[in-house]
């Protein structure tokens, strides 16, 4: 008996049909991880031998490298799909440490080869940026005026960026918001992986960085540093030393994502801002007077921030809308052996 062309597209179908089940077990959280992995494993893949003239030696650093991009991606699709047919609040605790170490492991890693990837230089034009718009970055605008009670003040809040996110994400799940804080996650994991991408795409050092640069110093004109009381020099001090990437000025990381969690505040938890509402606006003012970030930088962030309040939420609903009905009531993608009940021996 012939076999036809429509009986052997058979088997293709049933396979595709079996991935997109597996990916819609995943929640849009897990994607926005997932894509910069996998951006950045294709990123150096495709950089770092040539950069280094394509000898063999490249390739043994590619694969060191490699290791970290390929175990974050196990981890998320291991564990999205084990917790993918629990409850969304379970699901959304359960993934919570995972969401914090990809984060967290994504930011430290930029350091170690984002000046292989791309080896440009990008300070000059964001200075020239400032002194278009201003008339020179606002560090070197505020210095007569500071203060070293203001500065501790504003390095307080720009220092809580950490912990505003994460704040939200326990108020929203303590009040039962399920829905709310998964959209929110959603949210602050897509403002950091876009911002992450785009610090390969353009990077930048801080004004405070290129000051103390001698290859860059000229870029910038302080008259020295800014007068700072004891919390500012301890919480400066563990931020320069915590932070190994130096190339992560455009976008404002900072103004992107308090600024989103301040927006979901109003959206979700409106008791909320108006404390959100004090910290973030100090921090935005902190990211310029305290000179790590120029202008351009808090513009394109805040733009990011609200496009992705105003898109996300809409995708991560689709996205569980097409879950539900494709998907319906899941069952554990690894059951147990259902075992049968012995009788007792006497």
């Amino acid at each position: 008996m012939a076999v036809t062309l429509d009986d052997a597209r058979v088997p293709m179908r049933r396979g595709l049909d079996e991935c997109r089940k597996l990916v819609l077990r995943l929640d849009l959280g897990d994607l926005f991880c997932l894509a910069y992995w996998l951006a950045v494993l294709v990123l150096k893949l495709l950089f770092v031998p040539y950069r280094a003239g394509w000898q063999w030696s490249s390739y043994y650093n590619v694969s060191r490298l490699l290791a970290l991009d390929a175990t974050f991606i196990v981890l998320l699709v291991g564990v999205g799909l084990l917790v993918s047919h629990m409850d969304l609040r379970s699901r959304l605790l359960a993934k919570a440490p995972v969401y914090t170490a990809s984060v967290l492991a994504a930011f430290t890693s930029l350091g170690y080869f984002i000046r292989d990837i791309n080896p440009d230089d990008y300070e000059s034009l964001l200075v020239a940026s400032d002194r278009l718009l201003l008339g020179g970055t606002v560090g070197e605008l505020t210095e007569q005026w500071a203060l070293a009670p203001l500065t501790d003040f504003l390095q307080v809040c720009y220092s809580s960026l950490y912990f505003l996110p994460v704040v939200l994400f326990a108020f929203l799940i303590a009040k039962g918001r399920n829905e709310d804080a998964c959209r929110f996650a959603a949210m602050a994991l897509a403002v950091m992986s876009s911002s992450y991408l785009l610090y390969i795409l353009v990077p930048a050092r801080s004004p405070y960085v290129i000051a103390e640069d001698p290859a860059t110093a000229h870029l910038v004109s302080f008259a020295g540093p800014i007068p700072a009381g004891r919390i500012a020099r301890a919480l400066s001090s563990w931020l320069h030393a915590a932070e190994k990437n130096r190339y992560d000025c455009f976008p404002s990381g900072h103004t992107q994502l308090s600024l989103t969690v301040l927006l979901a505040a109003w959206m979700y938890a409106r008791k909320t801002f108006p404390a959100f509402l004090v910290v973030v606006l100090g921090l935005i003012a902190g990211t310029l007077y305290l000179r790590y970030h120029y202008v351009i930088d808090v513009v394109v962030g805040a733009a990011f921030a609200i496009a992705i309040v105003v898109w996300v939420p809409r995708l991560n609903d689709v996205w569980l809308r097409l879950r539900e009905e494709n998907l319906g009531r899941m069952v554990p993608l690894f059951p147990r052996a259902a075992r049968t009940p012995q009788r007792a021996k006497w």
